[in-house]
């Protein structure tokens, strides 16, 4: 999990980060989009006015804000016109801050760019958004690499314990 936050001295209210328009669209032309994958990847409303819609993510490269012009419209007076870039490249889905008012916030750490991962949770502005990716294939192979060292560690204290009582017994 990556995040990126930008340290400047062009900071704006409540500590937003500025940047011109031509250094942001420097950042986005980095953002490599790539068609995404067929699975179920939707962002999930958690809180009014949105609770319970469903955003499916059906493009490589989403916007999020209140103008018509954006994929997810949200008409909601703490959202920026063009809030959030989502982009999908080949480590998975990314969320861009686009010179937001308030900023976009994962898991309640105030970021810039960061890489998506299943059940993490958004703000923007008053919205919250929960990233839902339930076959993402990183998201699996950590868990079954956590499950993996929990046997191993098993594994190690009975070891460690039967050596001790064989040691104690020979003694």
């Amino acid at each position: 999990m990556s995040s990126d936050t930008r340290s400047s001295d062009k900071q704006g209210p409540q500590g937003t980060q500025m940047f011109s328009a031509a250094e942001l669209e420097d950042l986005l032309a980095a953002e490599q989009s790539q068609a995404p994958p067929a699975d179920k990847v939707q962002l999930i409303g958690m809180a009014e006015p949105v609770a319970d819609k469903v955003f499916p993510l059906y493009a490589g490269q989403m916007t999020i804000g209140r103008a018509a012009s954006c994929d997810i419209r949200i008409d909601e007076p703490s959202l920026s016109a063009e809030h959030a870039r989502l982009n999908y490249t080949d480590k998975g889905w990314r969320i861009i801050n686009l010179l937001s008012t308030n900023g976009i916030y994962v898991n309640e750490q105030k970021v810039f760019a960061h890489d998506l991962q299943h059940g993490d949770v958004l703000r923007l502005g008053r919205i919250r958004l929960r990233f839902d990716y339930p076959d993402d294939k990183r998201a699996r192979a950590a868990a079954i690499n956590s499950g993996a060292r929990k046997w191993w560690q098993i594994l190690l204290l009975l070891s460690t314990l039967i050596a001790a009582g064989v040691w104690a017994y020979l003694r």
